[in-house]
This record gives structure tokens, C-alpha cells and sequence, in this order.
């Protein structure tokens, strides 16, 4: 029994609510009163009359007119009425209610949805609901992570990989008093985060995993899967092809019900994998399933036992069930194996690769050895020091695995070999790049995907022009056993594990006497072809020179004369390069010299300290502007060493962040004016161990009197000179007289035979007729009045620079308008080209000539660099031709191109970002920069013979250049140094002006393996000097900074 007071209040709560159930369903809205009454309207009123009465008694009762309490609580009733009366839907509730009061529930079930039920959408509901069940996943998935990443430092493996850390850190020492303690807490947190822990079913939480965004991309998941599955079907179901590894694999793991996750931590397909004994001593691995090969059941059969030199490791595969398995067990996949569950590395640089060959003889004993492929030097002799590949009967993979070497071009499965009985044998490509079958005088090239039938003594070069292959078949032209071939010895005696050895260290290069025999024929035919000894090459030598398959040494080709050295530009000199590499290339004393007046040098960076005995002419020129970005620091140190005839001058920032950018020199001579653009800062780094362009251009003084209009590379100078602000300096020049140095006294020179454009940016906010003067609007403007040939519609673009800036891709999109602006010969436009990043990778950085310290130059923070969208845009540095694959590169260049044929070049100071480049904004109406740039663009439309030097006695041009559309001189081409290679075709009447483009068109994109360089990242893989990254860079001579 309830106690009674229970029962007595449980009472009263039913009254209570029996008797709000039971009264009026009117009262609910006005009380006990009537809404028409309080207004005192009518039922039939309309809703004008109801605002009037509302009105009217609000003047009468408002507390603001009527202070009496009661009138202020009729004010009230009078107000709620009005609410309800006022609103159609509230007032037909009201009005049904009073006809139907016998309707309780459903009348106050209606008044109080209306007034207190939600009114959100429910789109909204939803996204809210998957919002939050975003956020609880993520931080689920955060703590799971964490929890795992806990468990992983307690174990003892863990504990060894810290412990193998500090010794690696330390040079191998360890201080024996504290030896055996435990690491501190600060350092074991250092060594942790250079330690990648991935943990497979705790994953580092990613937003892409989110059950929000998964929901927003299912329909591109679905139309990715239908996509799969119509590939799969076409390919595998009407083209009947054979299966490819990836492929093979998903059908393995799908018959052998394998979950995805675990079949990604299984090295060695199989149903079992077990281990047994001392893993010190023998190490087995039992694997036991049948293999079905395009859908042929092989028979139950004992693969083979292996027994591993030098690290007692012993393999042991069987066939046991009747799963239908595609793929066989991969030798590097049993290594890889091996190695993580316990069997240490080798040491030795040979040893491994001799391990993996071993495992790759002894794997396919199961199958008869059909053939091998010998390897040949570019003479077509064999090459010892690369080990045969023995070919069995059956699928056999070739990859950059099979010899060991790290040319990341080739991939690890990069061919598919399937050997018949006969010998006969199908080829498929799989890697990315193609791959070239010689069978008798025919030469195919096979790209990805992409199959041929192969016989004895064909060769194969895995890379166009690399890597020589001969097919032998056993028993045919060379019957050589395999195991005779293992153990033969190098031409010059040295055994098999010294020759893999050499073989790691990549040393296939060809000799000095054969490249200089090369280069001498190839530059006989290119002076056939030249005209004034310029670097103008006819048609006639094209199709001598296109048979020419080598990137390298092509820089050792390149001659220019100097009275057409304005027709290009060139590289700066680099030390620790080969000599053919620095062939026409400039040194900073080479474009200050001579009589100099006066010498103004613009740049970012001055290192007083180094510039000067670099160049001690600049100590005697009796007038040095110098034009600089310099900070507070380094300007104060500037002040006090610099000569008494030096100026310093830093030209206005009105906008935050901006810089002083431009690399630029003007040099004064008696006999005219020198004009140089490059890419350096003036310091040591800049000038002796990075990849740098310089163009220069000597104008005469105009003749006294002359009416000659400016032309428009004279404006466009003018204009950027005046935006400096240049300070007032007033010098006496011999036999000139009296000027004012400043942006008008550059009138006093004849620059109608220039032979670039000038294209600068200033900072500021720019409308009207400045918002195409500067930036890339000026970029647009310029090639907007350009036409090209056809073949470059809709051709490539390339980015090449030195430092990333934040952007997005609304921004991306706005320069690759600028930079695809022109029409092509039938005056359409060319049309939008696809852009590429060249870019070094971290490995780059940390083999270059300065190692990590390369990278200081390359500042690009990480938030910038790992911008997903810019995924699409990396390209590799690859500049074998010009022998600066190790020179990293500070040059900036953005150019069009088709094959090996440049539309134009700019070469810039300009890195890509908004601040150089500049940002329409305000409806494209305004453009706002806040750098100073400057840079040179190349067009094929203006090209003449310029004579004239203000160093040299030479006669001054007696013709004046025009524009193309104005003259009648011969059609100019642009092209790479690599053109000789090219399939371009280029008309008999067309001069060809090479451009030493320092790294290769067109670019190679980055694999999954490479990792774009960024300097604010940690870097624990030692670079060529054995240091890491981050470390202290020195810049100025004469400073710690």
C-alpha cells in the first residue's frame, strides 16, 4: 500500500490537470476573456479594422500614456489580442475554436504547436544531427588514436626504436652512467615525434573519413564505383586482357574472405603464416594456398626451401588449399617480410640486393628458367655491373627491385614478362612511364597498359634511351647456364658483390672520350647551321640533330655570340658543376665591367661584405645606387660598411607585407646604358651554388635633337623607375654633361632594338589605366596583342619559382587566364592551358650541392605546400641537360610550350603568390600588389641582329627592329635546348632562338613517393653532409645572421 500522503498529493495533481483539461479551449488564448471583446470589434471584422481599434486603444491604455496599474494590465490583454487577431492563421484557430469548444485536445493541441513547436527546417535538423555526429566521430577517433599510440610506447619494440634513435643521434655513443636509466621524459618526446607510427585500424583521425563529408561525396563515390566496375567489365570481361597485380590482388583477397585491413598488413598473400624456431638462427614461413593463373589450377606442389646467406634465413612455400589465387608470392614481398618480423637489414650497400636476387632465383624453381635478359651499356655490350634477370616459364615482374637501382622512374612493377615454354613471350607495361622494344630495325614504344610480343636477342630499354635489356633464350645465341652467369666476374676482376656494390652507388655514365666525340658531330652540324655564329639553327640540321636520344651534356652546345646575346638569356655560373656545365654561362664580373659611370643595382638582398670583393669594380664606379629590401638590421650594418659613393635607397611598402623584390642592374656607360634582369640575390649562395638566369641588353645614347618617339619597352622602364621614388643624385658624365639621375634621364637612350618586353609589378591598388600596367594584367595585356601558332592552342603551362605564396584556387584559376591569353594564327584565342609546379622534392634538398641547406632558399611554409588542390600541379626539378639536377634552383620562369617549342618565356624575379603577382578584386575592377617585381619576356615577334655593346668599339645598328606585323623579317621560332630531340616541325624560312631553359619540358609529375619541399618541416634523414634539417644558415659574409 502507497503511504496516504502520496496518495492525497497524487490526487490533487490529477485534479489539477483534469481541470486545465476540461476548461475552455477559448481561454488558452485571451484567459477568460474574449479576444473580439477586449478589441472591441466584431467577429466579421476585417483586419484594417482590428489594427485601427488596436490603435486607438493603445493611445488610451500604453503605460507610456496611462500610468494607472490596471490600465496597464488591460494593456496587456489588449496587446495579446492583437497578436492573435493580427495573423490570419492564429485567427481561424481562434475563430474555430470558439464554434467547436467541445474540442479540447484538438484546439490546444493546434495553440500551442503554433506557439511553442519548432520552426527550424528540417534540412537544417538533419545537417545539425550529421554535424554532430561528425564531431563526436572525430573526437572518437582522436581518442582511439591516442589510445593506441599509448599502447605502442609500452612495448619493448617501441622502447629499441627510441633506444636505436638515440644512438643515431648521438654518432653511436651513449653515456654510460646513464646507459641503463630511462630516457627523460623531453627527450623520449623528441625522439617520438621523428617516429611515424601508423597504426592500422587506428588511424590519424581525417576529416575525409567523417560520416558528413562521406555523406557529401557518396555521389562521387558511386560514380567513381560505377566507373570500376565498367572498366572492369570492358577490360577483364569483353577485351578478355589479362589481369594486372592490383587487380589479381583483389580477387585473392576477395575469395580468400580476407578483411581489407588485414590483407593490407599481410605481406605474403596466403592463408597461414606461421613462424617457427630461433629467429636468430632460422626463421620459416610457412604459407600454404593453391595458385590459379588466368584461371589455370596449378597443382598441389612444394615451392621451395630457401636458405638466405648471411642472415640464416630459411623460406618455405607451399601450395596446400583450393583457394583460386592470382598472384604468386612476390621474393620482395618475402623480404619484406622477414625483415619486419625480426630479421635484421644488411649492412653491406651489396648485400641486400644479393639477398633479394637470391630470393628471386630460388623462388621460381617451382617454374624451368626459360631465358634472361642481359643488361647492355649504350655501346649494345653487356654491362656487368648489373646483374642478369633470369625469366622463368610464366608471369615474371621487372622492376627497379629486380637490379637495385633507385631511378625512381622506374617502377617496381614496372614490366610484366610472360614467358611461354617456346620462348616466345608477351610484354605489358605497367609502370607509368613507357618502355621501347628494338626487334630488328623496328623501334616501338609501348606506354602504359600497353602489350607486345618479344623473341630472342630483341632488346628492351625500360627508359626511352636507358636501361638496355637483351632477351636471351636458353639454349639460343648466348646458352650461358643462369647459376655460370651468377658467378661470373667483371671485366676487370672484381667479384660479383664489389660489382652490386658499384651498382648501388648508380655510376652508368658515358665516357668522357665517347660524349666529347658526340658533342664535337653534333656541334658540326648546329655551325652548319648557324648564322653569325648566333645560336639561329635552320631546318637543315634538325633532322640530324632530332636522332639524337641523350639529355645529357646538351648545355655544352650552347654558343651564343655576343651581339645576339639579347635573342636569350643566360644561366649563372655554379661551382662544384662539370666544366660543360657552366658552357655560356656568366659570372657577376662578367656583366660589371668596363668604363662605368654610374651603376644602379636593384635587388632584395645585399651582402656588402661579399659584393664588393666579389666584384671590385663596384669600388671605383664613382656613383652606386643601390636600390634594396633590407631590413633594419642588416641596413644598419650596410650604413656603416659601404664606400662613400654608394646611396642607399629602399623605395616606398604602402602596403603591409610587401617587398622589394626585383634583381635588376643599370649600368651607365659613356657609350650608352646596360640593362640587366636577373634572378640573384647579391650574395655568395645566390651567385655560386644555385640555379640562376640573367638576360642584359646594351641601348646606345639617342642622337642629340632626336624627335623618335619612346618605344614600349622605354615606357614600360619609365613607368617602374618612377614608381621607386628614386632619391635626387646629380653627377657630371664626361662629354654628357650635367643630369639628374632619376626615372626621366633613362629618356636619354635609344631602346628601339630591344629585343624582350618588360613586365613589372608595384604595389598598390590599381584601376583604370593602371590596372593593366602592372602584375599579371600586364602579363594579359602584353600577350592578348600576340599571335602564335595553332599548335599551342590549349598547350601546357609552367610555374618554375622559388617560393609559394597562400593561395586558393579561385586565384589559381585568374593568373592561368593572364598567362593563356593570345590568339592563335586564325585570330581565336588559344584557349585555357593546363599549369604545372616545378618544384623540388625533399630528396632533392637533401642531395643538392648545398644539401638541407638548398632548402633555406625554398621558403615555402608548410601550410602553403600541403594545400590539397595543389596535389594536381607538382612537377619534378629534373635538369640532367644542363647538368644542375643538384643545383637548386632560385630562377623564376613561367613559359607556354608545345613538345620543345616555347609561345613565350618570362623570366622573372616574380614568385608565385598573390603579393608579387597581384589580386583583382572589387569585381575585377582593381588589382592590388604589394611587391616590387621585374621581369623580361620573350616573344618570337620581335627578333633582329643587335651589334651594339658599350664595351666594345662595335658600329651602332644601322635598322631599327619592328614587330613582326610591321616588318617583313624572317618568322622566329623559340625553343629548348633539348629541341634537337623534338618531333617539332619548324618551317624552312624560320630562325631558331634556343633558351637555356634549365630543367626539362615537358615536366614529369610527382609519384605517390615524392614529398614537395617545405623548409618549416622537421627533416631527420641526414643530407649529403651529414646534417639535418632545421639548422643555422649563414647568408652574409660578414654577419651571424
Amino acid at each position: 500500500m502507497a503511504p496516504p500522503a502520496r496518495i492525497r498529493w497524487f490526487a490533487v495533481v490529477l485534479a489539477i490537470v483534469v481541470s486545465f483539461l476540461i476548461s475552455p479551449s477559448t481561454a488558452i488564448y485571451c484567459d477568460e476573456d474574449d479576444c473580439y471583446d477586449l478589441l472591441g470589434v466584431s467577429q466579421n471584422a476585417n483586419a484594417s479594422e482590428i489594427k485601427k481599434a488596436y490603435y486607438k486603444l493603445s493611445l488610451k491604455h500604453h503605460p507610456d500614456k496611462n500610468p494607472d496599474p490596471e490600465s496597464r494590465k488591460l494593456f496587456v490583454k489588449i496587446a495579446n489580442a492583437y497578436e492573435i487577431l493580427k495573423d490570419e492563421a492564429t485567427r481561424e484557430q481562434y475563430d474555430y475554436a470558439i464554434a467547436h469548444p467541445e474540442e479540447v485536445f484538438y484546439n490546444t493541441a493546434r495553440y500551442y504547436r503554433a506557439y511553442y513547436g519548432h520552426k527550424t527546417d528540417p534540412r537544417a535538423v538533419v545537417i545539425g544531427l550529421f554535424l554532430i555526429l561528425s564531431a563526436f566521430q572525430y573526437f572518437n577517433q582522436w581518442t582511439r588514436y591516442n589510445q593506441a599510440i599509448a599502447m605502442v610506447k609500452k612495448t619493448p619494440a617501441y622502447k629499441n626504436k627510441l633506444r636505436a634513435l638515440e644512438l643515431e643521434r648521438s654518432g653511436g655513443t651513449v653515456n654510460k652512467k646513464k646507459g641503463n636509466k630511462q630516457m627523460d621524459k623531453k627527450k623520449e618526446e623528441d625522439l617520438s615525434k621523428e617516429l611515424d607510427l601508423q597504426i592500422k585500424g587506428a588511424e590519424k583521425p581525417s576529416i575525409w573519413e567523417l560520416i558528413g563529408i562521406r555523406l557529401i561525396l557518396l555521389p562521387y563515390t558511386i560514380g567513381k564505383l560505377s566507373l570500376w566496375c565498367g572498366r572492369w567489365l570492358w577490360r577483364y570481361k569483353v577485351k578478355q586482357a589479362p589481369y594486372s597485380w592490383e587487380d589479381a590482388s583483389y580477387l585473392t583477397q576477395r575469395s580468400l574472405r580476407v578483411p581489407p585491413d588485414a590483407w593490407r598488413n599481410i605481406e605474403v598473400h596466403g592463408d597461414a603464416l606461421k613462424a617457427s624456431e630461433d629467429l636468430n638462427r632460422n626463421f620459416r614461413i610457412f604459407t600454404c594456398f593453391s595458385y590459379t593463373l588466368h584461371g589455370v589450377e596449378v597443382p598441389q606442389a612444394r615451392l621451395a626451401l630457401v636458405s638466405l646467406a648471411g642472415s640464416l634465413l630459411s623460406i618455405q612455400l607451399s601450395f596446400c588449399k583450393t583457394h583460386r589465387l592470382l598472384i604468386p608470392p612476390s621474393p620482395s614481398n618475402i623480404l619484406n617480410t622477414s625483415l619486419r618480423l625480426g630479421v635484421r637489414r644488411p649492412s653491406k650497400p651489396g648485400t641486400f640486393s644479393a639477398l633479394r636476387s637470391h630470393a628471386t632465383r630460388y623462388s621460381a624453381m617451382a617454374q624451368p628458367q626459360i631465358g634472361y635478359l642481359v643488361p647492355l651499356n649504350e655501346k649494345l655490350e653487356e654491362d656487368t655491373l648489373i646483374p642478369q634477370i633470369p625469366l622463368f616459364r610464366g608471369v615474371n615482374f621487372i622492376g627497379r627491385d629486380s637490379f637495385s637501382l633507385s631511378d625512381k622512374r622506374l617502377s617496381r612493377k614496372h614490366l610484366t614478362v610472360n614467358v611461354s615454354p617456346d620462348g616466345s613471350s608477351s610484354l605489358i607495361v605497367e609502370g607509368t612511364n613507357p618502355v621501347v622494344v628494338n626487334s630488328g630495325n623496328s623501334r616501338k614504344k609501348l606506354y602504359s597498359r600497353e602489350n607486345s610480343t618479344i623473341s630472342g636477342s630483341d632488346i628492351i630499354e625500360l627508359i626511352p634511351g636507358h636501361y638496355f635489356f637483351k632477351y636471351v633464350i636458353l639454349g639460343g645465341d648466348k646458352n650461358v647456364s643462369f647459376i655460370d652467369t651468377h658467378k661470373r666476374v667483371s671485366n676487370d676482376g672484381r667479384e660479383p658483390g664489389k660489382c652490386e656494390a658499384l651498382n648501388g652507388k648508380r655510376l652508368r655514365r658515358v665516357s668522357e672520350d665517347e660524349v666529347s666525340t658526340r658533342n664535337s658531330k653534333t656541334l658540326a652540324v648546329e655551325n652548319n647551321g648557324r648564322v653569325g655564329g648566333s645560336n639561329l639553327v635552320t631546318k637543315n640540321s634538325e633532322n640530324s640533330l632530332s636522332k639524337r636520344d641523350s639529355l645529357d651534356e646538351v648545355l655544352r652546345h650552347f654558343q651564343v655570340s655576343k651581339d645576339l646575346l639579347p635573342l636569350t638569356f643566360r644561366l649563372l655560373q655554379v661551382q662544384g658543376l662539370p666544366q660543360w656545365a657552366n658552357t655560356s654561362c656568366v659570372s657577376i664580373r662578367d656583366v660589371i665591367e668596363g668604363d662605368i659611370l654610374i651603376a644602379i643595382l636593384s635587388n632584395y638582398m645585399v651582402d656588402i661584405d661579399w659584393l664588393i670583393p666579389a666584384c671590385p669594380i663596384l669600388a671605383k664606379i664613382p656613383q652606386v645606387l643601390v636600390i634594396h629590401g633590407e631590413g633594419d638590421g642588416t641596413l644598419d650594418h650596410m650604413k656603416r660598411k659601404k664606400p662613400a659613393n654608394w646611396i642607399l635607397h629602399k623605395p616606398p611598402l604602402p602596403i603591409s607585407f610587401g617587398t622589394h623584390h626585383s634583381k635588376a642592374m643599370l649600368l651607365v656607360y659613356p657609350r650608352g646604358v646596360r640593362i640587366i634582369v636577373h634572378t640573384a640575390n647579391l650574395i655568395f649562395l645566390d651567385w655560386n651554388n644555385k640555379s640562376q638566369g640573367l638576360w642584359m641588353q646594351d641601348f646606345p645614347w639617342k642622337e642629340k635633337n632626336s624627335s623618335r618617339k619612346g618605344c614600349a619597352f622605354e615606357n614600360d622602364l619609365i613607368d617602374y623607375l618612377s614608381a621607386l621614388k628614386l632619391p635626387d643624385l646629380s653627377v657630371n658624365l664626361p662629354t654628357r654633361g650635367r643630369f639628374s639621375i632619376n626615372a626621366s634621364f633613362f629618356k636619354n637612350f635609344d631602346y628601339s632594338n630591344a629585343e624582350v618586353r618588360l613586365i613589372a609589378s608595384v604595389p598598390g591598388y590599381h584601376m583604370g589605366t593602371s590596372l593593366k600596367k602592372w602584375g599579371h594584367m600586364k602579363l594579359r595585356t602584353v600577350l592578348q596583342d600576340c599571335t602564335f601558332d595553332k599548335e599551342f592552342r590549349k598547350s601546357p603551362l609552367v610555374y618554375q619559382f622559388s617560393s609559394l605564396g597562400s593561395l586558393d584556387e579561385k586565384w589559381m584559376a585568374e593568373l592561368a587566364s593572364s598567362m593563356s591569353s593570345g590568339l592563335s594564327e586564325d585570330k581565336t584565342p588559344l584557349g585555357l592551358g593546363e599549369p604545372l609546379i616545378v618544384w623540388p622534392t625533399v630528396e632533392d634538398v637533401r642531395c643538392s650541392l648545398e644539401g638541407y641547406v638548398a632548402g633555406n632558399a625554398i621558403p615555402s611554409p608548410l601550410k602553403n605546400i600541403e594545400k590539397t588542390f595543389l596535389k594536381k600541379y607538382w612537377a619534378k626539378w629534373k635538369a640532367r641537360h644542363t647538368g644542375r639536377c643538384r643545383a637548386m634552383p632560385h630562377i623564376k620562369t613561367y613559359t607556354r610550350y608545345s613538345d620543345q617549342k616555347l609561345a613565350w618565356l618570362l623570366l622573372t624575379s616574380a614568385n608565385l603568390s598573390k603579393a608579387a603577382w597581384g589580386a583583382l578584386q572589387k569585381n575585377n575592377l582593381q588589382l592590388m600588389i604589394r611587391s616590387y617585381e621585374l621581369g623580361v619576356l620573350f616573344l618570337p615577334s620581335k627578333r633582329c641582329s643587335v651589334g651594339f655593346s658599350c664595351t666594345t668599339n662595335s658600329c651602332l645598328p644601322e635598322e631599327k627592329c619592328e614587330s613582326s606585323e610591321n616588318s617583313r623579317e624572317r618568322k622566329t621560332e623559340m625553343v629548348t635546348l633539348n629541341w634537337e630531340r623534338s618531333l617539332n616541325t619548324v618551317s624552312s624560312s624560320s630562325n631558331v632562338i634556343k633558351l637555356p631553359v634549365p630543367y626539362e619540358l615537358p615536366p614529369q609529375p610527382y609519384s605517390s613517393e615524392d614529398v614537395p619541399w617545405s623548409w618549416d618541416r622537421r627533416y631527420s634523414k641526414k643530407d649529403v653532409y651529414g646534417q639535418v634539417w632545421p639548422r643555422h644558415v649563414q647568408l652574409y659574409a660578414g654577419q651571424d645572421s
